[in-house]
């Protein structure tokens, strides 16, 4: 029995700081974005559970390391309307149904060309979420069903989200493949979402499938090395992973230069 927006939030406990924070979550393509602000808070309030009451009213506990158990109870007093509202989400009700489709896949052991024709065209999607959904799902099909039609897509986005997958399913002796098809995508097209996409491709094809060879290591260094340093920290976060599993011979300097001229840690 608390307005709208509380009855449909998500209710965090925080033992160590004696918090209770609300996050409002809002409809935003295939998934959420969300607020949060602060519920409740005490010195010390070591938070254990919380339930809902059949009285509408918000129950918790605290306790824990010999502290004294207490129970308390939260009930609203105010002028707005506390009756029950449906908690369902129906603005982007289409591309949420798309992903939850696409996550039936996710559980599934068998495995059809009938599933990839399906999967295939999202993992371009326009939604990150829906393209996670579509990767994930891709995963769970036999690799031999796609992975020539992976190695020659030619959509950046769906090439990427497929390599990332071949990277984690694949057979390791598709390496030199996966690494040539990712030196064909042209660096100076892409977004810098499609720049991290990128990277983490080429970090996880080098962890799963192995440490290219020095000749090979050092193309891909050369491609990359341009890139480096980048305007965002999640750029150059991937970028120095990535070149130091490449042993390339500027990154070092280039990253310690970084770190003396950061202002935090």
């Amino acid at each position: 029995k608390f307005p709208a927006k509380y009855q449909k939030a998500l209710y965090l406990l925080d033992w160590t700081f004696g918090t209770i924070h609300v996050v409002h979550p809002k409809a935003a393509g295939a998934s959420y974005t969300a607020t949060r602000e602060e519920f409740l808070s005490r010195t010390p309030l070591p938070l254990t559970d919380a339930a809902i009451g059949p009285d509408g009213a918000f129950y918790f506990t605290v306790g824990g390391r010999g502290a004294q158990s207490e129970l308390f109870r939260v009930t609203y007093v105010g002028d707005a309307s506390t009756a029950t509202v449906d908690g369902k989400d129906t603005e982007f009700a289409e591309l949420r149904a798309v992903r939850r489709k696409l996550e039936t896949y996710h559980n599934d052991n068998s495995s059809s060309a009938k599933a990839v024709e399906f999967i295939w065209p999202n993992l371009g999607h326009a939604d990150r979420h829906i393209r996670f959904a579509a990767r994930t799902a891709l995963e769970h099909q036999a690799t031999k069903l796609w992975q020539g039609r992976a190695l020659a897509e030619k959509d950046p986005e769906t090439f990427i989200s497929a390599v990332i997958a071949l990277a984690r399913q694949g057979d390791k002796s598709l390496e030199p493949q996966v690494l040539e098809a990712l030196d064909g995508i042209y660096l100076g097209a892409l977004t810098d979402m499609q720049k991290l996409a990128l990277l983490r491709a080429y970090g996880l094809t080098i962890v799963r499938m192995g440490r290219p060879d020095q000749q090979t290591a050092a193309r891909i260094s050369q491609k990359l090395d341009p890139l480096y340093p980048a305007k965002t920290d999640d750029l150059n976060r991937e970028l120095s992973r990535v070149l130091v599993a490449l042993n390339s011979p500027t990154v070092i300097t280039k990253t310690l230069k970084l770190m003396h001229a950061e202002s935090t840690q």
